[in-house]
């Protein structure tokens, strides 16, 4: 019907491989788990980044470029401290929220917030 001729085609010799095995009971679990490997462990730790209690707002926001890390007393006190960069117990972050707040009442330009990671 297409004018195709099969004595022109190529042939191939058989090849056998093995399948890996079948993930999950059905094609939907087999491709969930296909894309759940490869994600980790960042999404594991989206998890617990997204389940972490929050930090009380802070009473003073010491507003200035740079990183500033905020500490929060048990009295619910806080005081903050100038860092070089985002860490807690000498270990950079793991993770790291940005917010960016238009706050006209301070001056006109942005300003960008960070959040990180609470360790329990």
């Amino acid at each position: 019907m297409h004018d195709l001729d099969p004595k022109q085609g190529s042939f191939f010799s058989d090849i056998g491989f093995t399948l890996p095995p079948f993930l999950g009971s059905n094609i939907h679990e087999r491709f969930h788990r296909i894309g759940s490997q490869p994600a980790q462990p960042w999404l594991n730790i989206a998890k617990d980044f997204a389940s972490s209690e929050l930090p009380p707002k802070s009473d003073h926001w010491d507003i200035r470029s740079g990183w500033t890390r905020y500490y929060f007393l048990a009295d619910g006190s806080s005081y903050s401290k100038h860092v070089d960069f985002p860490q807690r117990e000498g270990n950079v972050e793991e993770v790291l929220t940005f917010d960016v707040e238009a706050m006209p009442a301070y001056h006109p330009y942005a300003i960008m917030a960070c959040t990180t990671l609470k360790k329990t």
